[in-house]
């Protein structure tokens, strides 16, 4: 991809994260409870309820034993970043690599078919 195709793609991309889609979250919930705040208190109050919310989660998971923080650790954070590698991979290389592969095992094997015709 190029261009502002491949632009769009990392910005889709990191809207992803889950860090991020807590913070937009956050920010919905803070709209939605105090609609007539100015943006500057929605920011200021969005920031906060995102920071206390990913605390809150940490603690409940260490002294309660509630399992959501480990699960999105372990499950969702390798799965954005698996999507982030996609997304970002250069597809040529990714070719250019696979062609070096395929003929480096390609010489090795008409290396050994020709030690194994000398032997005999």
């Amino acid at each position: 991809y190029t261009g502002w195709r491949r632009v769009l793609l990392v910005l889709y991309t990191l809207m992803c994260h889950p860090l991020i889609l807590g913070g937009i979250a956050s920010t919905v919930d803070t709209i939605r409870t105090f609609p007539s705040a100015g943006a500057y208190k929605l920011t200021v109050r969005s920031l906060e309820a995102w920071q206390r919310g990913v605390m809150f989660s940490i603690v409940d998971s260490y002294i309660y034993g509630n399992v959501m923080y480990d699960l999105a650790s372990i499950l969702l954070l390798p799965a954005w970043i698996i999507l982030y590698l996609l997304c970002l991979a250069n597809p040529r290389a990714a070719e250019d690599a696979a062609s070096t592969s395929l003929s480096q095992q390609q010489q090795t094997n008409q290396e050994e078919g020709q030690s194994k015709v000398k032997k005999e």
